[in-house]
């Protein structure tokens, strides 16, 4: 008579052993998938720019920037600045404030909210300005200009100048094109901190635009 009820518990006991390693081999697999993902996501960014630096090296299109000691040394410290620039909104945010809670505060939006943006501004000006926005010059592409993210892209949104004129120092090449990126160029090279600034001449730009 006592036999059936410790065949059921054991049979009970059995299915939660079984179930136990089901969870167990699924969290396995879990920490598996996750461990790659995150050397994947490590690997592919410096794979990617292993990959681009030898295609621009054997195209010999940047040779003179390669070749620049300080393009390169800034080139080769490009991950010291990503992880400064999430560093210094860390101190700042716990020195302001002198609580944990600043210290956060100022790595998330100093920090990862400010990279986030930036990226976005970047792919945006990839991505909407070759869709929406006007087309002053004959630059081969769908490349257009867009007065709405000039601000935000400090400029890059001209984007159509820039594909017309990729040498060009400058993207905006009107007096009323809000480009802070030619305002701080401009700044620069007032006061000599920079020069021989690749302009191209009024000729030049007039020679380029598309006739109606």
């Amino acid at each position: 008579m006592s036999t059936q009820p410790d065949n059921i518990s054991q049979e009970k006991l059995l299915l939660r052993v079984h179930q136990g390693q089901k969870i167990t081999i699924a969290s396995d697999y879990l920490q598996t998938i996750y461990r790659r993902l995150a050397l994947a996501t490590f690997l592919i960014p410096c794979l990617k720019t292993v990959v681009a630096i030898g295609l621009l090296w054997y195209l010999k299109i940047p040779k003179d920037l390669l070749q620049d000691p300080v393009i390169s040394k800034v080139n080769q410290l490009h991950y010291i600045w990503v992880i400064l620039g999430l560093i210094i909104p860390t101190l700042l945010g716990g020195i302001l404030t002198w609580t944990w809670i600043g210290s956060f505060q100022g790595f998330l939006w100093g920090g990862l909210v400010r990279v986030f943006l930036g990226q976005q501004i970047i792919s945006s000006t990839n991505s909407i300005c070759h869709l929406y926005g006007d087309r002053p010059f004959d630059s081969h592409d769908h490349s257009t200009n867009n007065i709405l993210l000039a601000i935000f892209s400090c400029g890059q949104s001209w984007h159509n100048n820039h594909h017309a004129f990729p040498n060009s120092a400058i993207a905006g090449f009107e007096w009323w094109q809000i480009d802070p990126g030619t305002w701080f160029i401009r700044f620069l090279e007032f006061f000599g901190l920079i020069w021989n600034v690749n302009i191209p001449t009024a000729k030049m730009i007039e020679a380029k635009k598309l006739r109606s």
